[in-house]
């Protein structure tokens, strides 16, 4: 196993070295203000007697990595767009998938063939766009238009990143965030007397009794090769509510692995590791780590589970399924299941300030360098802003799985009181501002899969014996290649 993760982790640093190997070195020590712009403005915007921009037939092209079931409602939310905005049309590209987006978008862009106007793409790639000059900042073209976005406005654990690592600047503005959620069975529940666990002791303990007592596995989870979801979303979480630095500064340098150097961000990996063994070595078991998506989703359907672990642009149609499946009302299917949130269920020490954190993917927007018509620019300020912070839209991508990073929205209480946000997104995720995503690292390949290859290592390990000479391996090996890959 450690093989197999190591080589993959020169494969990755080989193929980032190699995609990029024509542009400019990285720089890391970045002034307040860019004295050299690497994009470019032309023209000048046309206003109405109120000040307002005019657009007049404005496309703006949009590549996102959103091809799922949540399509669908980014379509429909584009199309309320432009109802409201019909000087602006807003044309989606052919999609790139996530795994590819990070060397496909640089090298569109960098040969201005087939490049969008507007990224819509997971934050962990904006840093490295932003480095490789990409990618530029709204802040021009708002000051133009006498407009702002303001990241007052967004959860503070996202906005955060909006800089991209250039202080002062808005590289990027966050729309959403989605992780792992949890669907739990109210009858099991009930039967048992039991109440929803809120740490990791307790999370163990209700588990144990209905393992026990219903001779089943309680945790309904897809952990495999093909959908590797549990893994980028569940187990950052476990790691981060224990306190784990996934990346800091180490000899000067930063976006290092300090997982062995730091004593205290060693014990905390080792906590994170020990949370997730304490599920799959757990005797009985507690969960099923072999268990693919269509074992999982039938556990949930046949009321073999206590918790189901789910992505959640597929929550709607499990609820589906289930209501189907025993022709319930929606009245009824709510008496029956129920939803929850894995915030504090990791997390060894309960009193650890990193205890509610929820760790997913966030999409953010950025505007290509190639845009250099104003109007466009200001067209693509305008879209941003109404796909962030307008309420209805809001709630179309929370019934798709996503929950809004706009507090204006998330607070609002036509959003607070649609059916699905109330009863399934608002448990899901209790406080934006608790939900975390990768950063500004422009490394995430190399930091998060060797450090997620680390924990499939060691969590079937029945002891920890090894863990600490595994962890300094990879932080060794990890930071090696990042040096290797910025020489």
């Amino acid at each position: 196993m450690k093989k197999k993760f190591f080589t993959a982790l020169i494969a990755t640093v080989v193929l980032c070295v190699s995609v990029f190997a024509g542009c400019a070195p990285r720089e890391y020590e970045h002034k307040t203000t860019i004295d050299n712009p690497w994009w470019t403005t032309t023209g000048s915007l046309d206003k109405d007697s109120n000040g307002k921009v005019v657009y007049d037939n404005v496309t703006i092209s949009l590549n996102t990595v959103v091809g799922g079931r949540d399509y669908a409602a980014l379509m429909e939310m584009i199309g309320e767009f432009h109802d409201s905005h019909p000087g602006i049309t807003v044309s989606v590209s052919n999609n790139i998938a996530d795994e590819n987006y990070g060397t496909q978008i640089p090298q569109n862009i960098l040969n201005d063939i087939n490049a969008p106007d507007l990224l819509m793409a997971h934050q962990k790639w904006y840093k490295n766009f932003a480095d490789l000059k990409i990618i530029q900042p709204f802040d021009e073209t708002l000051e133009a238009m006498g407009t702002t976005i303001d990241t007052g406005d967004y959860s503070a654990t996202l906005s955060e990143y909006s800089d991209c690592g250039y202080p002062g600047y808005l590289f990027s503005v966050p729309m959403d965030g989605q992780s792992i959620v949890v669907l739990y069975n109210k009858t099991l529940m009930d039967k048992y007397e039991l109440k929803i666990p809120t740490t990791h002791a307790e999370l163990i303990s209700v588990c144990d009794t209905v393992a026990k007592g219903e001779n089943i596995v309680p945790i309904a989870w897809s952990f495999n090769e093909t959908n590797r979801f549990f893994e980028k979303y569940a187990w950052p979480t476990c790691l981060a509510q224990n306190g784990v630095k996934f990346y800091d500064e180490h000899d000067g340098k930063p976006y290092r692995a300090t997982w062995a150097s730091d004593a205290e961000n060693m014990k905390a990996v080792k906590d994170g590791i020990q949370s997730m063994r304490d599920f799959i070595t757990h005797s009985p078991t507690i969960a099923k780590s072999d268990m693919g998506d269509s074992g999982a989703a039938t556990a949930f359907i046949n009321d073999k589970y206590l918790f189901y672990f789910v992505v959640p642009w597929d929550v709607s149609s499990a609820l589906a399924n289930y209501k189907n499946t025993y022709n319930l009302s929606d009245d009824a299917l709510r008496k029956r299941v129920g939803a929850t949130s894995m915030a504090g269920w990791f997390a060894l020490d309960p009193t650890n300030e990193n205890a509610e954190t929820i760790f997913g993917d966030s999409h953010f927007f950025a505007m290509s360098k190639t845009v250099t018509d104003i109007t466009k620019k200001a067209a693509i300020c305008e879209f941003v802003k109404w796909m962030t912070q307008t309420t209805s839209a809001g709630v179309k991508w929370a019934e798709a799985g996503h929950i809004n990073a706009c507090t204006a929205v998330a607070t609002d209480p036509v959003y607070m009181q649609n059916d699905f946000v109330a009863t399934y997104m608002s448990k899901f995720y209790p406080d934006i501002n608790n939900f975390r995503s990768v950063g500004t690292t422009p490394y995430y390949n190399v930091t998060f899969s060797e450090l997620m290859a680390l924990m499939s290592a060691v969590v079937t390990n029945s002891t920890a014996a090894q863990d600490e000479a595994s962890i300094r391996l990879v932080e060794d090996n990890v930071n090696m290649q990042i040096d290797l890959a910025e020489m």
